[in-house]
């Protein structure tokens, strides 16, 4: 059983959580991986409100993928710091 502020996944729901090469997070794992470490965070630095973070998994995995299913503008490639000597 795993269980972060109001988020709580039963024992044996691993699947919800790690791919099924049982190694790599789901995107939902890699939001609780998130928020286990922002709750260490919030716990040991009091100039970062609790209230500044999204504590819900699902909120948090929706948004990804509402983030993801925007177009994206196109990189340009960077241009070299300085030019090779001839």
């Amino acid at each position: 059983e795993v269980e972060i502020r109001c988020n709580k996944w039963e024992k044996g729901s691993t699947q919800k959580l790690l791919q099924s090469d049982h190694l790599h997070p789901t995107p939902e794992g890699t939001a609780v991986l998130a928020l286990l470490a922002m709750d260490a965070l919030v716990k040991n630095r009091s100039d970062i409100p609790e209230s500044s973070i999204e504590w819900d998994v699902k909120k948090i995995v929706e948004s990804v993928k509402l983030s993801n299913a925007q177009p994206r503008k196109p990189r340009l490639a960077s241009q070299p710091a300085s030019l090779p000597a001839k």
